[in-house]
């Protein structure tokens, strides 16, 4: 039986809570998906041309705001999924507006992200 710390707990929330909001969540990492960059490289070899350019951008996004995130805790924040994940749908916004088009067709495609 493996034992899960807490920090990758919180990663495979978030990115199963940013997912389940676009309703990508089949597509979250599990608790065999250990290597970040294993798992991003299976995520986007299923996934072939804008879809897959569009979850990259998600995931990119992701990545860089739990690093973010992640950064703030060790310099004394307390952990908080909700905060990261709202963080990371507003992001996807700004990201939106700014002319990201693959992030643009994702969240039109998820109409309770507001």
């Amino acid at each position: 039986m493996k034992i899960v710390a807490k920090s990758q707990l919180i990663r495979l929330k978030m990115w199963f809570n940013l997912l389940q909001g676009l309703g990508l969540q089949a597509l979250a990492p599990g608790l065999d998906d250990e290597v970040f960059d294993d798992w991003w490289d299976n995520l986007s070899n299923r996934l072939s041309g804008q879809v897959q350019k569009e979850v990259n951008s998600l995931v990119i996004l992701g990545a860089w705001n739990l690093w973010n995130h992640q950064n703030r805790c060790v310099d004394g924040a307390v952990p908080d999924l909700n905060s990261l994940v709202l963080a990371t749908r507003e992001d996807l916004h700004l990201w939106s507006i700014a002319g990201a088009r693959g992030v643009s067709f994702l969240l039109a495609l998820a109409p309770t992200i507001s």
